[in-house]
């Protein structure tokens, strides 16, 4: 009886010859034991000026992330100088900016209701006058 591993026509395949290649290790020299420079994460474009701050990039992470829930959260905690760390006036700014940016826009809210009365009325309009039949 046979394992299961013929074809079609019976015949068994012959195994494999190739060979695998071997993954070389990189040289330890005197490059990779330089000292590794520390790169502040990517920041969204209007936040490239903004100073360094543990609180500050905590924020911008969960801004990135979308955690908007927290970013109103721990930067009004921040702005009531509840932080990791005391905050100077430009990562003050910067929070502050970071909160007017999840903020709804006036014009939206605005619009949003102008919407939702003139739905009322038409509602109100068509309950209110008979139908022709």
């Amino acid at each position: 009886m046979t394992d299961g591993a013929e074809d079609a026509d019976g015949v068994v395949p012959a195994p494999s010859t190739d060979k695998k290649k071997k993954k070389r290790r990189k040289r330890v020299g005197a490059e990779a034991q330089a000292p590794a420079v520390v790169e502040r994460p990517k920041r969204a474009d209007f936040a490239e000026d903004w100073p360094a701050h543990p609180d500050l990039d905590a924020l911008l992470a969960a801004f990135d992330g979308g955690n908007y829930a927290f970013v109103r959260q721990r930067g009004r905690a921040v702005l009531a100088d509840k932080g990791a760390a005391p905050i100077d006036a430009r990562a003050r700014a910067a929070v502050e900016d970071l909160l007017r940016r999840i903020e709804p826009d006036r014009t939206a809210v605005i619009m949003l209701g102008v919407a939702m009365l003139l739905m009322a009325f038409l509602a109100w309009f068509y309950w209110t006058h008979p139908h022709g039949e």
